[in-house]
C-alpha cells in the first residue's frame, strides 16, 4: 500500500533529516 510508504518516508525523514 501506498499510505505504508509514505507513512515510512514521513518517519525516516524525522528520525534522519540529514
Amino acid at each position: 500500500e501506498w499510505g505504508k510508504i509514505t507513512r515510512l518516508a514521513l518517519y525516516w525523514a524525522f528520525v534522519y533529516p540529514a
